[in-house]
């Protein structure tokens, strides 16, 4: 009935009431105002929240309405909670429902604060809470259907709250939302900026980790893994709509990691892979969870898996391999999606179809269908016109082969036709029968023969797959040993009559005036090796399974013929081969890239069987020797390569062309076991010491080694196919590497360390990316000869990597001599140090005897190499930025740069400040780009945290309307951004002084100090909302900070622009007048980008400086003097010599008759841009000033 009377007295015009007259609509509000204010029971609200749901109520009225009714919350049951929000829901405007929301928020997250605090001693709370969370949600997202206004809030108060992590990641922000997700005008701008809130957390997190100075502003981030695998865990509670949201969250942030596929720069990688890898957990929690949501899952996964060439995929196909093994039965009821992910092999490039195919493996195992299906398609693939889709089909055959491991040696001779795959019985349920796979490989490997009769590059592709395919399924070999059989007669006989000894004449041939390879021989007899090795490492002789006696044993037929070819290139000579040192063998002509390639291969040939002889020979002194005859005649043809004859003009390759250095065959477990052989056990393998003793044979097997190191960074087409196998020979030849250089530390003159060495810290630098990091304690104990059996401890071995490390470092600075031709080493042993020292825990001794190390270096070794200097300089200070003395050692470094270099006035002497040896004259321009970077990521965080303070403080000022609370530690932040920039001033002041060679130093500066003033700029911004807010005032920090940038920093910095602009760049004394104009073009150009620019903001910040006097009522300019009319200095000593050369002028006019105009002409230019009169101006006069006020 009240409703109904409320509303029926609205519609009067005049109400008696209490001895006065009102209108119906007064009294309504006073009636609605005095129930809300009387005191009730927090039972009652929810009656009395649906009784003012039915009644007409004004804006005004509901601004009391609903806070009053939110304010009783915290004291209902959690059962009452969800009536309570309908009603409410269903009759508040837009301020009540943010009211509404914002009070929800923080009452859950309280109630979770709480839940935590007390753990297990309240049985049943958290699926309580979890219930009524639920129950919540579901009335938001049937009021937001309703009304799109709700929707909107929330979108509006997400993205106002993006930097405030413990907000929207509380379970019921992110349940909320996500299940607003299907709301559909907003459900792009719902998922962007959970996916905003995500990538600023990750930001937040890695500021956090990098430096000791974030750690003090700033609590630790939180991580909202935990959350939202709890959420997907209950996802069974009420919580269906915002599971499914979840899954396209999660690619969403998978689709951020990598680089973009246009121009411009890209994410950053730590932040773009923290993303990806929240993405890849959650979607993969769903799939274990949830298995309605597998198609939905597929379906997006599909979409990603089909990109454009430049865009990267292995994150999902790595979705993909753990999706398969989490479960594969799920995965084979969704057989039609495999199959039309499949399907798209064609289309696809051969690296994207073999990693596809390799992370399909497990699910091929258990469907005979869709192998039998697959293998339809690769047979349809072997014949397709495009030459990709053939190597697609090649790669397919080599990873079933590879799979479907037969229980019977397997041979190609009378079987070829036994089988087909039609006569093969398909069972949809059933799982892969291993005593069918003898058939189903018979049928792969009669593809695999087809495929010999094509292009070059398909064979290459095969014969670099089919060693592993034998090593993974033994009883291949003799089948895939038959094919390599029939390959090699056709173009070699045991014939000692036959010449030439190898029949190159099809293996090159000449199309459209290009030459093409066809038969990749080199690669056929590495493979017949490798093959061979295989067979004898499991010990399988293929002659047990020969039917009839009169058929050879293809194991030994092949090994006779590769002992007789390797005696026969020992002893040939060019001139057998068609060739000889007049060929050509240029890359212009036919002819000569025929020549060539035909001459890499017999380079090539030779380095295989190098690698057979040693192998094979056991690495006896007998093979030690045929393979030194063998590396001789490699080197021949080499030379014949690098030094090709001259050109029918008279002319010769490029200089570029012939130092470039050609790819070699070796195998990486060739190289490994030769390394180990020759460095580690070389009193086990005497034979060898020939080798040893041969400089030139070890310098190119140990550069060998660095180039197969190289494809840990680029992996090759193939390789992708057994990469852990190939990580493990890496790793161990990576091992020999640094016993080289522990056996070498001390030697002077040695050579091999400096390539060991660098190798080292490419595939240290290269483990230890982010997608890399999980094969770190591999590496690191593959490096101590650890044991693998147990979990290594990846902190005693990084502690025990240091102390390597450290003692190279100390052998190679006490050698003795000025010019150390072995310090170019420390540079790729920095790169390793820098790389490991993210692992070490920054509490741990470890990092505070780094610390004291580097620091001892940099202040006692004088290094006059300035690579050097700049790499030990840099990891000194990547350390220091986790300690609190990162800026004053900054400062220490820029003192002792500017007493070196001296100051820009000729007549101040600066006080000597050598703090650190490592910076002397020959360093100091090196080092000064160190600082600058250095520099740079300070400012970095300077503005990150700028940022985010600017964020809170707009916060602050909603919630000190509603709450009055504080939502940040805004003194404490406010003191440190006061500090640090007060540093980056003191250090500028010094650099500003500072006499500079030209080019990126000055430039660096000016760009640098670009940025400190908008920095200061910012931070006065800052204050300029506190005071229009009247939310606080400045601190004295700020006031002390900008009196030292206006009576310190300004002036020196307009001291350097007129000494830039009053000094003539001296060009090469021998360039040409061209060039040198060229040059001096380019310096006026920079230095009009750069200089107006750094003015801007100077007056910008002034500006700023002005308002804020005003606003806080203090004179914050005491003492400093404004920059005005700067384009019109007057320099005295500038204006006396114009005078007198003016009056010179006069006096050659009278004697001589010949006046001149142009003395009067400079005294009407800015005197700040003038030069001395007798040089030669390199641009206008008033270029630089066309910008300035």
């Amino acid at each position: 009935m009240l409703p109904q009377l409320l509303t029926t007295i609205a519609a009067n015009e005049t109400v008696a009431a209490r001895g006065d007259t009102l209108s119906g609509v007064q009294f309504k509000k006073l009636i609605v105002e005095s129930l809300c204010s009387c005191a009730w029971e927090p039972k009652w609200a929810t009656p009395l929240a649906r009784i003012l749901s039915e009644i007409p109520l004004d804006s005004s009225e509901l601004e009391f309405a609903v806070p009053k009714m939110m304010r009783v919350l915290p004291d209902l049951e959690l059962a009452e909670v969800p009536p309570l929000v309908y009603q409410l829901l269903l009759f508040a405007n837009q301020e009540g429902i943010e009211v509404i929301l914002e009070t929800l928020i923080n009452f859950f997250a309280q109630k979770e604060k709480d839940l935590r605090c007390n753990g297990a001693s309240a049985p049943g709370a958290k699926e309580n809470l979890e219930q009524t969370e639920a129950t919540v949600t579901l009335h938001v997202v049937f009021a937001a259907r309703q009304n799109l206004v709700i929707t909107r809030t929330i979108v509006k108060m997400l993205k106002a709250r993006q930097i405030q992590a413990s907000f929207i990641f509380s379970q019921f922000t992110l349940t909320l939302a996500l299940a607003l997700t299907k709301m559909h005008p907003f459900s792009e701008q719902m998922l962007d900026v959970l996916k905003a809130a995500v990538s600023s957390n990750a930001l937040r997190l890695v500021r956090y980790k990098e430096s000791f100075w974030v750690r003090e502003m700033i609590p630790k981030p939180q991580d909202p893994r935990r959350i939202i695998v709890n959420m997907i865990q209950h996802s069974k509670c009420g919580w269906e709509e915002s599971s499914q949201s979840l899954a396209e969250l999660g690619f969403l942030l998978m689709d951020a990691f990598g680089p973009r596929t246009g121009f411009g720069r890209g994410p950053n990688t730590a932040i773009s892979n923290d993303c990806c890898q929240l993405g890849l957990s959650i979607i993969l929690e769903i799939f274990k969870v949830n298995k309605i949501a597998c198609y939905n899952i597929l379906d997006l996964l599909s979409k990603r898996l089909l990109p454009k060439t430049t865009a990267p995929v292995e994150h999902y196909f790595e979705l993909f391999a753990r999706m398969i093994q989490a479960s594969p039965q799920l995965l084979v009821q969704c057989q039609a999606r495999i199959q039309q992910l499949l399907g798209q092999l064609p289309n696809l490039p051969c690296h994207t179809t073999t990693q596809l195919l390799r992370a399909a493996t497990p699910l091929i195992k258990v469907s005979l269908a869709l192998r039998d299906w697959l293998m339809i398609m690769l047979r349809k693939l072997v014949f397709h016109r495009e030459l990709e889709s053939r190597k697609v089909a090649v790669s397919g055959i080599l990873i079933l082969l590879r799979n479907l491991k037969s229980l019977e040696p397997v041979r190609l001779h009378g079987q070829e036709n036994e089988f087909t795959l039609s006569q093969i019985r398909v069972e949809v349920s059933q799982p892969s029968d291993p005593s069918s796979h003898r058939a189903v490989c018979l049928e792969l490997l009669g593809l695999l023969n087809k495929c010999l009769t094509q292009q070059g590059s398909v064979r290459q592709l095969l014969y670099q797959g089919l060693p592993e395919v034998i090593s993974q399924n033994i009883n291949l070999s003799g089948a895939v040993l038959e094919l390599l059989l029939v390959q090699l007669e056709k173009y070699y006989s045991e014939d000692k009559n036959s010449y030439p000894p190898l029949k190159l004449s099809g293996i090159v041939q000449i199309n459209m005036d290009k030459a093409v390879l066809q038969e990749p021989l080199s690669q056929l007899v590495l493979c017949i090796h490798r093959c061979l090795s295989v067979c004898d490492k499991h010990g399988q002789d293929c002659s047990d399974d020969i039917e009839e006696c009169e058929e050879v044993d293809p194991k030994s037929k092949l090994q006779k013929l590769m002992q007789s070819l390797t005696g026969v290139m020992v002893d040939a000579e060019l001139e057998d081969f068609s060739l000889d040192k007049m060929s050509d063998f240029s890359t212009t002509s036919a002819v000569g890239q025929k020549n060539r390639l035909l001459a890499m291969e017999i380079m090539w040939v030779c380095e295989a069987l190098m690698e057979h002889s040693l192998w094979s020979g056991n690495w006896s002194a007998t093979s030690a020797q045929v393979a030194l005859k063998l590396f001789s005649q490699r080197s021949n043809m080499e030379q014949v390569l690098r030094n090709p004859s001259k050109k029918k003009d008279g002319k010769t390759a490029p200089a570029a062309a012939l130092k470039k250095s050609l790819p070699s065959l070796l195998s990486a477990e060739f190289l490994e076991a030769l390394l180990k052989n020759l460095f580690c056990s070389a009193s086990e393998y005497e034979g060898l010491s020939e080798l040893l003793e041969n400089g030139t044979f070890m310098q190119y097997m140990v550069t060998a080694a660095r180039n197969e190191l190289v494809k840990v960074q680029n992996p090759g087409t193939f390789e992708a196919l057994y990469h852990d196998r190939l990580l493990g020979s890496h790793f161990r030849i990576a091992r020999v590497f640094l016993q080289v250089c522990k056996q070498q530390s001390k030697l002077a003159d040695a050579t091999l360390p400096a390539i060991c060495i660098e190798s080292l810290g490419n595939l240290v630098s290269s483990v230890t990316k982010q997608h890399e990091v999980a094969h770190l304690p591999v590496l690191l104990a593959t490096l101590e000869a650890a044991d693998m059996s147990e979990q290594p401890n990846l902190g005693q071995l990084i502690e025990s990597q240091f102390r390597v490390y450290k003692s190279l470092v100390n052998d190679i600075l006490s050698l003795p001599g000025d010019e150390n031709p072995r310090l170019k080493e420390l540079v790729p042993i920095m790169l390793i140090c820098s790389a490991l020292s993210h692992f070490i825990e920054l509490d741990s001794h470890l990092f505070s005897e780094l610390r004291d190390w580097m620091k001892g270096i940099c202040k006692e070794q004088s290094i006059g190499d300035p690579v050097v200097s700049r790499s030990l300089v840099s990891f000194f200070l990547t350390v220091n930025h986790q300690t609190a003395e990162c800026l004053r050692n900054l400062a220490h470094i820029s003192g002792s740069v500017y007493s070196i270099f001296g100051d820009i006035d000729e007549d101040v002497e600066p006080a000597r400040r050598q703090t650190y040896a490592v910076i002397n004259p020959k360093t100091a321009g090196a080092v000064t780009t160190v600082l600058l970077d250095h520099l740079h990521k300070i400012q970095e965080r300077i503005d990150w945290l700028l940022g985010v303070m600017k964020c809170y403080i707009t916060l602050e000022t909603r919630a000190k309307e509603r709450t009055g609370a504080e939502l940040s530690n805004r003194q404490v932040e406010e003191v440190g951004l006061c500090r640090q920039l007060g540093y980056l001033v003191a250090i500028f002041v010094e650099l500003t002084q500072c006499r500079l060679p030209p080019g990126p130093c000055v430039e660096g500066v000016m760009k640098h100090l670009t940025r400190l003033y908008n920095s200061l700029s910012g931070l006065s911004k800052l204050y300029l909302c506190l005071y229009s807010s009247k939310q606080g005032s400045f601190c004295n920090k700020y006031e002390k900070l900008v009196k030292l940038a206006a009576t310190e920093l300004t002036p020196q910095v307009y001291a350097m622009i007129t000494f830039l602009q009053s000094a003539e760049p001296d060009g090469p004394p021998k360039m040409k007048k061209q060039r040198r104009n060229e040059i001096q073009k380019a310096v006026v150009a920079k230095e009009l980008s750069i200089i107006p620019s750094l003015i801007y903001a100077i007056e910008q910040h002034e500006r700023l400086l002005i308002q804020l006097v005003k606003k806080s009522k203090v004179n914050l300019m005491e003492g400093a003097k404004m920059s005005t009319a700067r384009d019109f200095r007057i320099n005295s000593a500038t204006v006396q010599a114009l005078l007198e050369e003016s009056a010179e002028a006069d006096e050659n006019e009278d004697d001589d008759g010949d006046g001149s105009g142009e003395p009067s002409a400079r005294c009407s230019a800015p005197v700040s841009c003038a030069k001395k009169p007798e040089r030669k101006r390199p641009r206008k006069a008033g270029a630089s000033g066309k910008r300035r006020r």
